[in-house]
């Protein structure tokens, strides 16, 4: 089952949070800053807001950027603003100007991106794209993108893309309680607050959702899922590896194979639960666990 958010920058001015839950809104994705330094003077008080009321968040930066050394800069200003915060979405490169950044070519957007995608992963967050789907068939076409959360924009009752994507905006005109005016409106298919943050023992990952373009109805991930929650899991087995906390190595990857599943009953092993190879919410919980205790 979808669920639905919105995105929001300074353009929505001061919104009431409070009407924004009661409407049913279960995400926000909240615009930090853009291009050489650029702030969004929203967003401090959207993102105290959203976790004041409960409402799970994650953030984006608007990239005018037409080198990578520009990237570079638009990646320190977003870890900036992101400093002292804990997002539980992805942080999202966004990518849709089409007199800067849309003038370059496949080749040196794609350096661009890794170059900011990968800072922020680098950083501890979570990392995306949001493109329209032109750009994802046309610019933004390397298999490297097919690993990163992707946050599509089409604007249409169907979402044509064909590959894996976690949020889908849907419109530009939306209208929801608490914001004055249209915003912007998604639906979400991937259940990050439990990827990122770990679900506590007694809460449940909700049954039905789809990850990344897959039907999920168990509320786990096993041997031969290939999805964008697979990927972002590996990463936390990779972190586990590089920590040498478990000695199974996976692929850099979206596929849940022999290796991952390995991997999943070191963990399980490591933190005295069953064992069974399957990554659901106590195994995701589990790693963050004996990451922390490594680190500290």
């Amino acid at each position: 089952m979808a669920t639905k958010g919105v995105d929001v920058s300074y353009w929505q001015k001061e919104i009431d949070w409070n009407k924004v839950k009661a409407s049913g809104i279960k995400f926000a994705i909240i615009r930090c800053g853009y291009g050489n330094g650029g702030v969004d003077s929203y967003f401090e008080r959207n993102v105290k807001e959203c976790e004041r009321v409960g409402i799970p968040w994650g953030a984006y930066y608007f990239s005018y950027a037409e080198s990578v050394e520009e990237a570079k800069r638009e990646l320190d200003n977003c870890l900036k603003l992101l400093k002292g915060k804990k997002p539980s979405y992805p942080v999202y490169y966004d990518l849709e100007d089409e007199a800067t950044t849309g003038s370059q070519s496949n080749s040196t957007i794609l350096k661009m991106a890794k170059v900011f995608v990968n800072g922020i992963e680098k950083a501890g967050y979570w990392a995306g794209i949001y493109a329209n789907t032109n750009w994802f068939n046309t610019r933004l076409t390397d298999s490297w993108y097919d690993r990163k959360a992707k946050w599509v924009a089409q604007y249409n009752d169907k979402n044509t893309y064909k590959k894996s994507y976690g949020i889908w905006q849907y419109t530009s005109s939306g209208k929801v309680n608490g914001i004055d005016g249209k915003t912007d409106l998604n639906y979400g298919y991937v259940d990050y607050p439990s990827l990122i943050n770990g679900k506590k023992d007694d809460e449940e990952i909700p049954k039905s959702q789809n990850i990344g373009g897959n039907d999920m109805t168990r509320g786990y991930f096993q041997k031969g899922d290939r999805n964008e929650g697979v990927y972002a899991y590996k990463q936390l087995l990779i972190s586990l590896k590089k920590a040498k906390i478990i000695t199974q190595g996976v692929d850099d990857n979206n596929i849940f194979g022999d290796g991952t599943v390995e991997a999943t009953k070191q963990v399980q092993r490591a933190a005295k639960l069953e064992v069974d190879g399957l990554a659901g919410s106590r195994t995701i919980r589990a790693c963050y666990v004996l990451l922390v205790g490594k680190i500290s």
